[in-house]
């Protein structure tokens, strides 16, 4: 993804040396490994219902995930976590299907 004055890069390790030598002599300002994601898929529809994103965020707050990054487009939501929490997350968000709060 891609803010103001910078940008992250999500991938596979195996490709962290290609990248890295592609941006030489420009240092990344932090590498995290063990990641894993999630990606919560919507029908264009809930544009309209409100406070939907924030309902996964909070969920996933209140039981500690941390949240290391969000990517999103249109009609899908990925939520980067550390690999340790991926089945704790899993079993959240499965948990708020057919039960939004």
């Amino acid at each position: 993804s891609r803010g103001i004055q910078e940008i992250t890069i999500i991938l596979l390790s195996q490709y962290e040396e290609k990248i890295l030598d592609f941006f030489h002599p420009s240092k990344p300002k932090i590498i995290i490994h063990n990641l894993a994601a999630i990606t919560v898929r919507f029908t264009a529809d809930y544009l309209y219902v409100q406070n939907t994103i924030y309902a996964i965020i909070r969920a996933l707050a209140l039981k500690h995930i941390n949240i290391i990054e969000i990517v999103s487009t249109f009609t899908e939501l990925s939520i980067i976590v550390f690999q340790k929490e991926l089945t704790d997350t899993f079993e959240i968000l499965n948990g708020m299907v057919g039960n939004p709060s």
